[in-house]
């Protein structure tokens, strides 16, 4: 980690301490993808006041989040092309045959369009890495497709301390409880949860 460039580095101290001051138990998904949320822009922010928007270190961490956005693009539709094999009629070896097929054509692919799709090298691994459902897993966990924090976010103002405010504001949540719709009122108050028991 410390070879890492700054904007890595910050995001990563970021996403650790966003953990240390929010935790939902029982909600894996909404920690990760918060903490992925506040790292990720805590960093874009750092990076800017740091060394400024036209700045070649800014240039490279906005690169880099492109990358970052076309690898998870790819890695979900590979996971959705699984998916639809697991939950298929075929029989368990059949399945486990069209898996390795899916996936090593999926490597190729990314190795022969490679240029097209990033900048940088930092996802060059990927076609010749051994591919598992727990790594695949990881990605569904981080990023779910869904950009509800980047909505409230715009919503708040782009007011980061605000969103993290109402994020450690949340009570403790079982299993079934929606930490989403759970911000969605200690952001915005009385007039999202009129909205919400309409869409109830």
């Amino acid at each position: 980690m410390k070879k890492y460039p700054t904007y890595r580095l910050a995001d990563l101290l970021i996403h650790e301490q966003l953990h240390a001051t929010v935790y939902l138990t029982g909600q894996s998904q909404f920690n990760e993808e918060l903490a992925e949320f506040v790292g990720g822009e805590g960093a874009r922010l750092y990076m800017e006041k740091t060394f400024g928007g036209d700045s070649p270190e800014y240039r490279d961490m906005l690169d880099d989040k492109a990358d970052s956005a076309a690898f998870v693009a790819f890695i979900r539709r590979l996971t959705a092309e699984l998916d639809a094999i697991y939950q298929s009629a075929l029989p368990r070896e059949e399945k486990l045959r069209e898996k390795k097929r899916v996936i090593t054509h999926a490597q190729e692919q990314f190795a022969a369009e490679y240029e097209q799709r990033f900048r940088g090298e930092n996802y060059r691994f990927f076609s010749s890495m051994s591919i598992n459902n727990a790594y695949l897993e990881l990605y569904r966990l981080y990023y779910s497709g869904e950009d509800y924090l980047a909505s409230f976010y715009e919503r708040s103002g782009k007011d980061l301390r605000r969103l993290i405010t109402a994020a450690a504001s949340i009570k403790r949540m079982g299993k079934n409880g929606d930490p989403r719709t759970a911000l969605e009122i200690a952001l915005f108050g009385a007039e999202a949860e009129a909205a919400t028991g309409r869409n109830r």
